[in-house]
């Protein structure tokens, strides 16, 4: 069936409804956010991947397994940054906190990072963003060894669990202090 101009113009009018979601293209939020105005940001990550795709020098295309080019069904990467991503990726490690893990912790579960990145934006026409403007962006980011899927999903509670144990060890309050500041700050700046 062919659309009638009629068609297009009442789908125009419509809200936007997304059939996938942001996965395979921005899959942190921060395009999303860029464009609608932020200047600061707390991004809550749970792979470091998605956030290092936004920068300069990143492949335009990730694919979902590590061992095979699955493009078209792939991940695109949207550059939003000026930064080369090996250069932040760097510093980000070098001035992020590695929480300490509670004794027990399952090594590489969920080793948890808090940091600053400082950026510049590119134009993307894709994303909706401006060049040139600063953007911070607060990152509490959880590594782990778990992937999507499996059988495994005890893992995830555990995963999970240890993750809150985390933020609860006094040798952790300094990080645990700064993600409060910035979040509470993030909903007094918002209040109405």
């Amino acid at each position: 069936a062919q659309f009638k101009l009629e068609d297009l113009k009442e789908m125009a009018g419509d809200s936007m409804h997304a059939l996938i979601d942001g996965a395979m293209g921005d899959n942190t939020g921060i395009g999303g956010a860029v464009a609608n105005g932020a200047t600061e940001i707390v991004v809550m990550l749970d792979t470091f991947d998605s956030l290092w795709s936004l920068f300069a020098g990143n492949p335009q295309t990730s694919s979902e397994v590590s061992f095979l080019n699955t493009c078209p069904m792939c991940t695109v990467n949207f550059q939003a940054f000026v930064e080369d991503y090996n250069v932040m990726t760097e510093q980000f490690k070098q001035t992020a906190w590695q929480l300490v893990q509670p004794d027990g912790s399952k090594a590489g579960l969920a080793d948890v990072y808090v940091g600053t990145i400082v950026a510049t934006t590119v134009e993307n026409k894709y994303l909706g963003i401006r060049a040139g403007r600063r953007i911070v962006m607060h990152v509490v980011g959880v590594e782990t060894t778990l992937g999507l899927g499996g059988y495994g999903y005890k893992d995830y509670s555990e995963m999970v669990s240890q993750v809150a144990r985390t933020f609860q060890l006094p040798a952790n309050r300094v990080p645990v202090d700064a993600v409060w500041g910035w979040l509470s700050k993030a909903s007094s700046s918002t209040a109405a």
